[in-house]
């Protein structure tokens, strides 16, 4: 990040990317999928969580829907038009993760070869052992 000349362009670098991330190309399907399973993990689930837990899952799945539902209304359209969507699915992805992780189930589903550590954070590789360009 040295090279940059100036910070703003490292927010600028990470604010395109968040951006990108929480595109309908990028989070529709995912999404999608989420909508479906969650029905089903909700069902087979409910006489193990506890209703805290249940009810945080509950309220996950909303957000899940709220989303979809926002995709699906919103036109493609002008720049204008894109920036206030990305600003409202920002809002309900935040709102979706202020109820915590999703359940390690469903997160197997939807990315199956990420490890995932005691805390249910996802183990990223070490990165010494990644090979240096």
């Amino acid at each position: 990040m040295e090279g940059f000349a100036e910070e703003g362009q490292v927010d600028n670098m990470f604010e395109e990317m968040l951006d990108m991330f929480m595109s309908k190309n990028m989070l529709y399907d995912p999404m999608k999928e989420l909508n479906q399973e969650y029905p089903k993990y909700l069902a087979a689930n409910k006489d193990k969580l506890s209703k805290d837990e249940y009810r945080r899952y509950e309220n996950q799945y909303r957000c899940v829907q709220e989303i979809l539902a926002h995709f699906d209304q919103t036109p493609s359209g002008s720049d204008e038009d894109s920036s206030k969507s990305d600003k409202q699915v920002k809002k309900l992805m935040e709102k979706m993760q202020s109820y915590g992780q999703p359940p390690e189930d469903l997160i197997k589903i939807l990315a199956p070869d990420l490890e995932l550590g005691p805390d249910g954070v996802p183990k990223f590789p070490d990165l010494d052992q990644c090979n240096q360009m």
